[in-house]
């Protein structure tokens, strides 16, 4: 019986991510849980270690600004450069559409 990959839908950025960091503790994962009014955040990096516990963000542009800034802090105290950092989250409702396409442009210009 041939094998099958269990993951057969990995996502390849994030794999590139990893692969250009060369090491799972220069990556950070940030992922989100999407709310109408307040997302709730947590950082971690690529072993899983915990970096920021969860904390919550207003679903609003200074909501978006402050996460950006944390990020930017957290990568800073450990030693992570800002083109390791991925975002992720379940399918969301309309109501966290800007936030999350804000965050995808961001993302994008800080990788070219």
């Amino acid at each position: 019986m041939k094998k099958r990959n269990i993951f057969q839908n990995q996502s390849q950025e994030i794999l590139a991510i990893f692969e250009m960091a060369g090491n799972r503790s220069k990556v950070m994962c940030v992922p989100m849980d999407y709310a109408k009014k307040d997302h709730v955040v947590m950082f971690c990096n690529g072993n899983g270690k915990i970096i920021r516990k969860p904390f919550s963000v207003k679903n609003a542009p200074e909501g978006k600004n402050f996460l950006l800034d944390q990020v930017s802090k957290s990568c800073r105290r450990h030693g992570i450069k800002p083109e390791y950092v991925f975002y992720g989250g379940e399918d969301c409702g309309s109501y966290a559409d800007n936030f999350t396409c804000d965050l995808k442009v961001i993302s994008t210009l800080r990788l070219t």
